[in-house]
């Protein structure tokens, strides 16, 4: 039997593509992730709508404000900074495809970039939530101290 998963419950989406033919969402239409259900995911779009997107077949991103969680900023900062080629190459993608300049190939790479990278995204996450009551005082610090150079860049950027 399929769970709903409510982790990303209540952070701010931007859809990128879908071709679902009977819905007036276009690309940049916002809203609200409510939860997952199999590769469903339910959004409250601001415009009231009601399209669940189908992993694979539908885009969105989650958007990125200074006031995401603690673990998420450092899941976040850790990919770009292991991933920075790949980082830039979906940024540049993703452009392509909200310009509806994209080709298949470079959509399907997109896919895969997207997954692999959100995987990882995941995988840190989860790795500072389980770790952070283990660490030392002064390691705690210093992730406080880039966490708040990292939102205080995101802020003037």
């Amino acid at each position: 039997m399929t769970q709903i998963d409510r982790t990303n419950a209540g952070r701010r989406v931007e859809l990128i593509h879908t071709d679902d033919p009977y819905t007036s969402l276009k690309p940049g239409s916002r809203g609200t992730y409510e939860f997952r259900l199999g590769e469903q995911h339910s959004i409250k779009w601001d415009d009231g709508s009601s399209l669940m997107l189908i992993e694979g077949k539908d885009r969105f991103k989650f958007e990125v404000t200074v006031a995401v969680d603690f673990f998420e900023a450092l899941a976040v900062m850790s990919v770009e900074e292991e991933y920075p080629k790949e980082t830039k190459r979906l940024d540049e993608l993703h452009e392509k495809e909200k310009a509806g300049e994209i080709t298949d190939e470079e959509q399907k790479a997109l896919d895969r970039l997207d997954r692999r990278l959100m995987a990882e995204h995941q995988r840190c996450e989860t790795h500072y939530r389980l770790n952070w009551p283990f660490m030392k005082a002064d390691v705690k610090a210093k992730y406080r101290e880039r966490v708040d150079a990292w939102k205080e860049k995101m802020r003037n950027a």
